[in-house]
This record gives C-alpha cells, sequence and structure tokens, in this order.
C-alpha cells in the first residue's frame, strides 16, 4: 500500500515541480499566435471542481473553487511584475503568484516545501529536474513557439525510486508541452475561442533498462482570448498495471466573473 500512496505522490508532485532549463527558451516552428494576457486587479473567476473516477465520469460532489487577481505588479521571487492571487475553495484561502513574461507566456511560483506527501528528500532529489530550499518559477503555458509546436520542460531522464529502505524501482521521466492553437470550448460561463495547451508527463517503469509498463499523464489547460484567463482544465485519468492503482483525474470548469 505504502508503494502505490509514494507513486501517487511522485507524479503528482513531479507534475508541481517540472521546470525548463535556460536553453528552453520559446522559439521554434509554428504561427505566431496573438495572445497577449492584460489582467486586472479585483477580477474574479468562479469555477466548478469534480473528480474524474477511473473511466473519466465525474464523481462525487463538485466543489466550488474562486480565484482573484487580487494584486499586480507585486515584488516576489525575485520579480517586480508578480501577480497576486488568491485561491478559495472548501473555506480556505491560498495565495499564489504569477507572472505574465512578454505579455503571453505564464510563469507561476512553486513553493518546493509544499505538497511533498510522505516523500523523502531523497526521494525528491530522484523525482526533481531541477529543485531549491524554498521554491521557483516554472512554466505553466508558453505561447510564443506558436501553433502545433512541441517543447521540453523535463528531459527525459532516469531515476531510482526508493520504494522503501530495502526496495527501489528504476524509471524514467519525461515532460512534454504541445501548443495545439485555438479552439472553440464551451463551460457553464459560455463559449470561448480559447487555446489550448497540452502537458503530457510520461513515466516508464523498468526491469533492468527495459520498460515494462510506460504512462502517459495529460493536463489540458483552455485560455480564453477574451478573459486572458484559463477557462477549463481537465486531467484524465491514468492507471498503473505495475503498482495496481488508478490515479483519478479532474475537470475544472469556469462558471462566471465578475469583480
Amino acid at each position: 500500500m505504502n508503494s502505490k500512496i509514494l507513486f501517487a505522490a511522485s507524479i503528482v508532485t513531479a507534475l508541481l515541480f517540472i521546470s525548463c532549463s535556460k536553453n528552453d527558451s520559446p522559439s521554434g516552428p509554428g504561427a505566431a499566435i496573438n495572445v497577449n494576457f492584460s489582467l486586472t486587479a479585483g477580477k474574479v473567476f468562479n469555477y466548478q471542481y469534480s473528480e474524474l473516477d477511473s473511466a473519466n465520469n465525474r464523481v462525487g460532489t463538485p466543489q466550488s473553487v474562486t480565484e482573484k487577481i487580487n494584486a499586480i505588479n507585486r515584488s516576489y521571487g525575485g520579480f517586480n511584475d508578480v501577480i497576486q492571487i488568491l485561491n478559495i475553495a472548501g473555506g480556505e484561502t491560498d495565495t499564489s503568484y504569477m507572472r505574465v513574461v512578454s505579455g503571453k507566456d505564464i510563469y507561476q511560483w512553486m513553493d518546493t516545501s509544499a505538497g511533498l506527501g510522505m516523500l523523502t528528500l531523497d526521494q525528491i532529489k530522484n523525482i526533481f529536474y531541477k529543485r531549491t530550499s524554498a521554491g521557483i518559477w516554472v512554466p505553466l503555458v508558453l505561447l510564443s513557439k506558436g501553433e502545433g509546436a512541441e517543447y521540453v520542460t523535463q528531459p527525459k531522464r532516469t531515476t531510482i525510486f526508493q520504494i522503501d529502505s530495502v526496495s527501489s524501482l528504476p524509471m524514467t521521466t519525461e515532460v512534454k508541452v504541445k501548443n495545439e492553437g485555438f479552439e472553440n470550448v464551451t463551460v457553464p460561463a459560455g463559449t470561448f475561442k480559447a487555446y489550448k495547451i497540452k502537458t503530457t508527463f510520461k513515466v516508464e517503469i523498468l526491469f533492468g533498462t527495459t520498460p515494462v509498463e510506460t504512462i502517459n499523464l495529460n493536463i489540458n489547460v483552455w485560455i480564453s482570448d477574451d478573459l486572458d484567463y484559463i477557462v477549463k482544465q481537465e486531467q484524465r485519468s491514468v492507471t498503473s498495471a505495475t503498482f495496481k492503482m488508478t490515479l483519478n483525474g479532474y475537470v475544472q470548469e469556469l462558471q462566471s466573473t465578475g469583480m
């Protein structure tokens, strides 16, 4: 049971902390995308969050989630152009920080001391491509490469996943992001022309050096060209035959906006 919990935690945590190397500059093939983010302090986005079962059907009671642009042009994490966001869910309020670079690339501040669950420091250093003691700016979406372009946010690497004090499991991890261009997406708040970003977290479980199972965890994000913000997020459920467990997905859709 512990190995199942640790594996699920490793997948989720690694997704939270994926980061581009300095050589991953937003350039390459694909048509130019005309997206410019201009967010206003006080803007409120109301969402509904639902968990998905192994067949990707919505289950349980939906949860209301509110994100408020609390302040812009704040100083944080070494930058002076930071947007402060209040995330309100289940009666609790958390604060997150975001930067919009060149008017079109979104970076989010991730606290490396949070969300680690049962992972030890040795397991963390084997999973993360880049880690600091406090936090890091990670690319939430990068639009500048253009429609159809793919880029690597974590190059393929082999890690040793320490299950417990006596047993370990080799695996490879790789994260790719694809800009899939504009499409119309319908949510309870309406139909929006939105830009779709697909992130694929690929894990290969190894027996020696031979892959015995490949797991692809996909997260899709749709960003409205009119609202300059996310209108829908979706992560499909995935099942590991090796660990005999399912990591349930979720869908979060925009219900309304306000000030």
